[in-house]
């Protein structure tokens, strides 16, 4: 009986040693490597607003983000091996209000603040703002976040290109809403970035413009020959406007009209078809009146598929398509002389082709009026 004591007593210190060296001797070095393993999971995966605490084998994960289906790949990216469990605090805010981006040229640097979704993405900003800006300081303040807004790149995209034509400018994109404010070289710079914003930008995403043109080329700027004689008795008169300035200001309202009515009335075609539907040849015969106010310039006339089907294939009907709209607009009128068409397929979408909306902007036809005089 007391040797069968004895070895109970032993078998008990045995155990307790073994547990004394497995779980308090190596549980600090267990946590470390299960922190380690789980950190280098959460980069690998581009979740950096994730914060992380370890206690033994049980993970807490913290942080904030407008994305509700992220929680679950995250709880699994930390489920690393030797891990017990995961308690999740992510707060997930009810939506994309807050998701603001804001780049700002005063002239000499860039300041860029607000969010963007991952690692890659924030690298890729900054370095194109390093090279189209590259006589100035870029000030990286940007906080990687995701749960982006639903086109969020293009808005993104679409705002860069528009903000490095101006001299001095401010970009500030939150959640579907672009605002542009700043100074533009000239009205032509002015008219086409407005074009192109409203062109490119659709289908629920509203555009503000605040710009304004730089007073050594604005239409509005007076010089002594134009100011009225204080001395004189006679009344003063509006100077006559040079013919040419007069004309382009024309070709700039008709091209406002025609993009505003395009982006109204989109024209559309069967599938998979270079038949016109009858309501957007009403469009044409629309667009061809406002045509014969501005017949200076060349037009080109631009084709975009969706992502659907080849690539070969969209090329092609794209350019049919251009080419469909060339001949209506002949027909009511226009001279073909001056009309370009091309075929551009799949190419430069303006929304994300992933989903139905998204494939319905990036069907499109453009009309642009060109800065080529006709022959």
């Amino acid at each position: 009986m007391q040797k069968l004591l004895i070895l109970l007593l032993g078998l008990l210190l045995f155990l307790m040693l073994g547990y004394w060296c497995v779980y308090i001797k190596a549980a600090p070095a267990i946590q470390k490597d299960i922190t380690d393993r789980a950190t280098q999971a959460l980069k690998n995966a581009g979740y950096n607003f994730v914060k992380l605490e370890v206690r033994g084998r049980d993970i807490t994960v913290r942080g904030t983000t407008n994305d509700p289906g992220i929680r679950g790949h995250v709880d699994k990216t930390v489920q690393v091996e030797g891990v017990r469990q995961v308690i999740d605090e992510i707060i997930i805010n009810d939506s994309a209000e807050g998701y603001q981006l804001t780049i700002i040229n005063d002239g000499s640097k860039i300041t860029v603040k607000g969010f963007t979704p991952d690692t890659n993405t924030h690298h890729n900003l900054i370095s194109y703002l390093m090279e189209e800006f590259e006589d100035k300081v870029i000030l990286d303040q940007l906080t990687e976040q995701p749960g982006e807004p639903d086109n969020w790149i293009v808005i993104t995209k679409a705002g860069l290109e528009a903000l490095k034509k101006l001299q001095k400018g401010k970009l500030e994109i939150n959640k579907n809403h672009l605002v542009l404010s700043g100074v533009a070289p000239d009205l032509d710079v002015r008219d086409q970035i407005i074009t192109t914003l409203s062109t490119q930008l659709e289908g629920g995403i509203s555009v503000t413009n605040d710009i304004t043109v730089s007073k050594e080329n604005s239409d509005d700027n007076e010089s002594e020959a134009a100011l009225p004689d204080v001395a004189s008795d006679e009344p003063a008169t509006q100077p006559a406007e040079p013919p040419e300035q007069s004309a382009d200001k024309v070709t700039r309202q008709c091209q406002q009209k025609i993009t505003g009515l395009l982006k109204k009335h989109p024209i559309k075609f069967e599938s998979g078809s270079v038949q016109m539907l009858p309501q957007s040849q009403k469009t044409l015969k629309d667009i061809g009146e406002i045509l014969q106010e501005c017949t200076k310039y060349k037009l080109q006339i631009n084709g975009y598929t969706d992502s659907q089907g080849s690539a070969v294939f969209n090329q092609k009907l794209s350019k049919k398509r251009a080419e469909a709209v060339k001949a209506i607009l002949i027909k009511i009128g226009v001279d073909g002389e001056r009309i370009l068409a091309q075929g551009f397929g799949e190419s430069n979408p303006v929304a994300d082709n992933v989903l139905a909306e998204g494939r319905k902007q990036n069907r499109r036809i453009e009309i642009i009026i060109l800065k080529e005089p006709k022959e």
